[in-house]
C-alpha cells in the first residue's frame, strides 16, 4: 500500500465556501473508495483559498477480490433424469465462464421448515480485484466533479463546470503520478507556492505522496497548508499583537474562520 496525494490549484475560492468543499472531499473520497473495494487508513482535506488537497494514507494496492453467484434455469431443465446435462445447462455455464461441473445445485432461498424449495443451478464467480493504480485515474476525476458546489462556473470554451476555474493538478500515488485530464489540464507532480514566496519559483516538484513532506515544502514556499494550524497561528499572533499593545483582542470565531481561508501566509498588524 502506499499513500495518495491529489491538489488542486484554483483560482481564489471564496471564504465562506471553503470548510464546506473540504468535507465534502473529504465524503465522497471515502464513499467512492469504499464503493471501490480500496481499503486505507484515512483520509484527511486540507486546503487554502488557491488550493484543495486530498490526502489518503494507507490506500490499498489492489481491489479486494470478491465472490459472487449466478442463478441459473431450474435443475429439472438445466438436467434431464440421468443427470445429463441439457443444453440450458450448457449454455448457462458457458455464458457464466464455467465448466457444467462447477454448477452448483440448490434451492433458489432459505424456506420455512419442513418445506422443499425448488432447485436450481447456480455459477459461482470470483471476481478479481483490479489494482488501484487502474482505478484512480478514472476515480479521482469522478470525486472532482461530484463535489456539491453552490455556485460554478465556466471558463474558456469549456462545458466544465467548478467553483472557480482550475489552473493545476497535482496526482500522486505512492512515487507514480496519477495520469487523467479534466478541464483541458492534465495531472503532474508539480504544485506552487505563495505568489510573493520567497523562493525562486513558485513551482515546487513533490517527488513523493507523504503529507508531511509536502506540508514543509509548501511552507517553504509561503504556504501553511493546514487550516487547524493555520487558524491557530492566527488566533496566537492577533491575540499576542494585543498584548504588545496593553490591549485584549476580541478574536471572533466567525471572523476568524473566514480570514483563515483567505489567507495562506498569516500576518498581523496593528
Amino acid at each position: 500500500m502506499s499513500n495518495l496525494l491529489l491538489e488542486l490549484g484554483c483560482e481564489e475560492i471564496p471564504a465562506r465556501f471553503m470548510p464546506g468543499l473540504l468535507e465534502d472531499l473529504k465524503v465522497k473520497a471515502e464513499e467512492k473508495l469504499r464503493r471501490e473495494r480500496l481499503s486505507f487508513d484515512r483520509v484527511e482535506t486540507l486546503g487554502t483559498y488557491r488550493r484543495l488537497v486530498l490526502y489518503v494514507e494507507g490506500l490499498a494496492a489492489r481491489q479486494e477480490d470478491i465472490s459472487e453467484e449466478l442463478k441459473g434455469p431450474p435443475a429439472e431443465i438445466a438436467f434431464d433424469k440421468a443427470n445429463n446435462p441439457t443444453a440450458a445447462a450448457i449454455g448457462f455455464a458457458r455464458s457464466s465462464g464455467v465448466e457444467v461441473s462447477e454448477l452448483i445445485v440448490r434451492p433458489a432461498g432459505p424456506l420455512p421448515a419442513g418445506q422443499a424449495g425448488k432447485n436450481y443451478v447456480f455459477a459461482k464467480l470470483m471476481k478479481k480485484g483490479k489494482s488501484a493504480e487502474q482505478i484512480l485515474p478514472q476515480l479521482l476525476p469522478e470525486i472532482i466533479i461530484s463535489l456539491y458546489q453552490p455556485l460554478s462556473m465556466r471558463w474558456g470554451a469549456l462545458e466544465f463546470k467548478f467553483i472557480r476555474p482550475i489552473h493545476s493538478f497535482l496526482a500522486l500515488y505512492g512515487k507514480k503520478v496519477v495520469k487523467f485530464e479534466l478541464a483541458g489540464i492534465k495531472t503532474g507532480n508539480v504544485s506552487f507556492g505563495h505568489r510573493f514566496t520567497k523562493l525562486k519559483s513558485q513551482k515546487l516538484k513533490v517527488k513523493s505522496a507523504e503529507l508531511h513532506i509536502f506540508k514543509k515544502a509548501l511552507l517553504a514556499a509561503g504556504v501553511l497548508l493546514d487550516q487547524t494550524e493555520r487558524k491557530e497561528k492566527i488566533r496566537k499572533m492577533a491575540m499576542a499583537a494585543g498584548r504588545k499593545e496593553g490591549m485584549e483582542a476580541l478574536v471572533g470565531e466567525d471572523l476568524l474562520s473566514e480570514v483563515t481561508f483567505l489567507v495562506e501566509d498569516p500576518i498581523v498588524y496593528v
